[in-house]
């Protein structure tokens, strides 16, 4: 296991380094110290390339000028809050607003756009980098101060973890984190090609706003069931594409989700502790963006497939889909693990 470490660009006044993890098999991982961001995972090939399989900038700068939040780690809320209105103990709290009338993805000041401190730790069985922020209400908007670590572990099976600690929370608060990486496994343009298995038979009731109603629908046989793996193909012709929470077990140890390239069969396995999935299709490109893995051209619809782990959203304003609250001096931790299979790998795993 081996890690390296750059200041890759000052942006605002902010000193942004990358971080990038290397096991045995060549896989590299690579990591901004801006929004505590996944950038790139690059797997070698037998022509002597490498394939860069999850969708990220090559300037940290480009991250502040669009909203796709290209893996980077989002909260202190993922997704919508309904009108930015949560009601706690204390009292009602308004948030900040930024899409329409709701709160999305901890709003202006969220996890993505700060940059977090950071140190490295590597053995034998694996090279991580662990990232902290402060966050505070004064900044954010959110009620309560709390200190938060994001860490990325990259193991010598080339599985790669994500784990979310909170600790330091000063007052009744909010958290429901995730990081939105982007997947195309493939060397196409989009993922049509790509087959979709997710374990679920349900999913949420929302309005042109994306904001769930609370009530949680059957998708059997409609072109959102994902419970036999599916070419995205058609159904994301029928749905216009997908921007969807779906309900999932919150057990670690079976897969919600894998998406498989159907040219290369090369797979990842999404695995985590909590009670939805996200899936978002990335259906409006961005004028002037353009991605590491495709860097000569523009971004281009449904370039790659979000797959966002977190407990329900808006939540706080429904409780039978979950619990985000903390209290004051409370801890909590979330995973999420992402399990690949590499046949297109040169030293195949």
């Amino acid at each position: 296991m081996e890690l390296k470490t750059s200041l890759i660009e000052i942006v605002d006044e902010m000193e942004v380094f990358q971080i990038q993890l290397i096991n045995e098999n060549g896989i590299r991982a690579h990591f901004l110290t801006l929004g505590a961001t996944w950038q790139a995972y690059l797997v070698p090939q037998t022509d002597g390339s490498y394939k860069n399989i999850v969708l990220g900038h090559k300037k940290p700068s480009d991250y502040l000028a669009n909203g796709i939040c290209a893996g980077q780690s989002i909260g202190r809320v993922a997704g919508r809050i309904s009108s930015g209105r949560i009601v706690l103990t204390d009292g009602l709290y308004q948030l900040p607003q930024n899409s329409y009338t709701n709160c999305i993805h901890g709003g202006p000041q969220g996890f993505h756009k700060q940059n977090w401190s950071y140190h490295t730790n590597v053995c034998d069985s694996y090279a991580e980098v662990i990232f902290s922020y402060q966050a505070r209400a004064e900044r954010d908007g959110f009620p309560g101060d709390m200190r938060v670590t994001a860490t990325y572990r990259l193991a010598k099976d080339n599985s790669l973890s994500v784990s979310y600690v909170v600790d330091q929370v000063t007052q009744e608060t909010l958290f429901n984190p995730t990081c939105h990486v982007y997947f195309n496994l493939s060397s196409q343009e989009t993922i049509e090609n790509h087959s979709l298995f997710i374990a679920s038979q349900q999913m949420l009731e929302t309005n042109n706003e994306r904001i769930p109603s609370g009530q949680i629908l059957p998708i059997k046989d409609s072109p959102y069931d994902f419970s036999i793996p599916t070419r995205l193909d058609i159904p994301l012709k029928q749905t216009t594409g997908l921007d969807d929470a779906f309900v999932v077990k919150d057990d670690i140890t079976q897969p919600i989700a894998i998406l498989t390239d159907l040219e290369s069969q090369d797979q990842v396995s999404l695995f985590s502790d909590r009670n939805g999935l996200v899936a978002y299709s990335f259906n409006y490109p961005e004028e002037g963006v353009s991605f590491e893995r495709s860097w000569q051209r523009k971004n281009v619809k449904h370039e790659g497939l979000a797959l966002e782990a977190q407990t329900l959203p808006d939540a706080i304003n429904h409780k039978h889909l979950g619990d985000i609250r903390l209290s004051k001096g409370q801890k909590k931790a979330y995973s999420i693990r992402y399990q690949f299979h590499f046949p297109s790998m040169k030293s195949k795993f």
